[in-house]
């Protein structure tokens, strides 16, 4: 593994996530995907961290359906909170 660090501004998100988030699969072999992956964070307004946990396990069990998961899911989600809201 390579060590770095970065900076959150305030208002900015880090978000980290295993390959079994995009690689889960459907019922016809479609992949999660990075797509999936925009796809949640475009439809969020201004969500907690924990709205934006919960949009990613919901979504990728709404694309996987009734295929079981082949791997595990892990999800981080860090937030620099922004002044105004301490």
């Amino acid at each position: 593994y390579v060590e770095s660090s970065l900076n959150l501004h305030p208002g900015e998100l880090l978000l980290v996530f295993s390959d079994g988030l995009t690689d889960a699969v459907n019922a016809t072999d479609q992949p999660f995907g990075r797509q999936g992956v925009e796809r949640v964070l475009q439809s969020l307004d201004n969500p907690t961290s924990r709205e934006i946990l919960d949009a990613f396990l919901a979504a990728v069990k709404d694309h996987a359906g009734p295929v079981p998961a082949y791997d595990d899911v892990t999800i981080m989600v860090i937030r620099r909170l922004a002044a105004a809201d301490h």
